[in-house]
């Protein structure tokens, strides 16, 4: 039972971050919130089997991909709104 810890994502002003791990053939996610006085405390652990990562991968991307064409879209409508029409007149 010999884990290995990967990395760590999050950031540690706001006392939240997600490990990821592996131990006996699975790869871990786990979910921690910092405590005063106790530290960094799991909240949830979730378990990943190997045959499955790929999988985990595809869906991973694809959420990327869809956040970053919402926010295209955002700011293409922010610069959409923010135009200046100047009116002209057509009297020569």
């Amino acid at each position: 039972m010999s884990e290995k810890l990967i990395g760590t994502i999050g950031d540690d002003t706001i006392g939240k971050r997600l490990e990821v791990a592996v131990e006996d053939g699975e790869i871990l996610l786990r979910t921690m919130n910092y405590s005063s006085g106790l530290g960094w405390c799991v909240q949830k652990t979730i378990r990943i089997e190997p045959q499955h990562l790929h999988e985990l991968q595809f869906l991973l991307n694809a959420a990327a991909s869809i956040l970053k064409f919402g926010s295209q879209k955002k700011k293409q409508a922010v610069s959409a709104k923010s135009a200046t029409v100047i009116p002209f007149s057509l009297t020569a």
